[in-house]
C-alpha cells in the first residue's frame, strides 16, 4: 500500500485530515463532482488499503446514493463498497479485506425474463460506530449493522444486526452479544430462540 497522506483523489470529493487512499483504490461514478453535495466523503483519518472498489450512482437515480465514511475507518485490501443505494460508515469502523457492502441489486421478481432488462433497486446500508466487519463478509442492501456489532469472517447479513451482537454464517444469526452491551443495561444479551 501507498501508505503516504492522501489530500485529493480525483473521484473522491471531500477528503478529512491524515487520510491514506492506495494508489490503487478505483473508483466508478456517474455524475458530476460536487463539492457541495459530495457523491464521497471521507473524514479524518480514513485508511483505504489496496484495490478497494467504491460504485456510486448519480443522485437523480436515487436522492440517497453516496459512500460517507466517518473518522477513522479502515477498509481493507479488496474491499467492494457500493454506494449506489447509500452507505453510511460511521467513525472506527474497521472493515476487513475483501468484504462487500452492497446497496443495490437487481429485481428479481420484475415483467422481464432476464434480470438485465428489470429494475435495478436500491436501498441504503448503515454502519454504526466501532462495529468490525470480518474478512470476506457480505452486507447485503437495507440493512444496520449496529454500534459496536461484530460480523464473522464470511458471513452473510441479510437482516439488522442490534448493538454490540456477534453474528457469523450464512445468513447470519446471532451468536451471542459482546461484554460490554451488558454496561449499557440492555436486554441485548440473550441470543434470540433459534427455529
Amino acid at each position: 500500500m501507498d501508505n503516504s497522506i492522501t489530500t485529493s483523489h480525483p473521484k473522491i470529493e471531500q477528503i478529512g485530515k491524515n487520510c491514506s487512499v492506495s494508489s490503487t483504490v478505483s473508483i466508478w461514478r456517474r455524475g458530476e463532482m460536487d463539492a457541495a453535495n459530495p457523491l464521497i466523503s471521507l473524514g479524518s483519518g480514513v485508511v483505504i488499503f489496496d484495490y478497494v472498489r467504491m460504485v456510486v450512482s448519480d443522485r437523480s437515480e436515487t436522492r440517497l446514493a453516496g459512500i460517507r465514511l466517518g473518522n477513522r475507518v479502515m477498509v481493507n485490501s479488496g474491499s467492494f463498497l457500493s454506494g449506489e443505494g447509500g452507505l453510511i460508515i460511521e467513525d472506527e469502523v474497521l472493515i476487513g479485506p475483501h468484504v462487500k457492502i452492497l446497496s443495490a441489486g437487481h429485481e428479481v421478481d420484475g415483467e422481464k425474463e432476464s434480470i438485465y432488462q428489470d429494475k435495478i433497486t436500491y436501498n441504503p446500508v448503515y454502519i454504526e460506530f466501532g462495529a468490525w466487519l470480518g474478512a470476506g463478509s457480505t452486507i447485503t442492501q437495507g440493512c444496520r449493522i449496529g454500534r459496536g456489532a461484530v460480523i464473522s469472517a464470511g458471513a452473510v447479513v441479510t437482516e439488522d444486526v442490534p448493538p454490540f451482537a456477534v453474528v457469523m454464517g450464512i445468513p447470519a444469526r446471532i451468536k451471542r452479544f459482546r461484554k460490554i452491551a451488558a454496561r449499557y443495561n440492555n436486554s441485548l444479551n440473550q441470543i434470540p430462540e433459534t427455529t
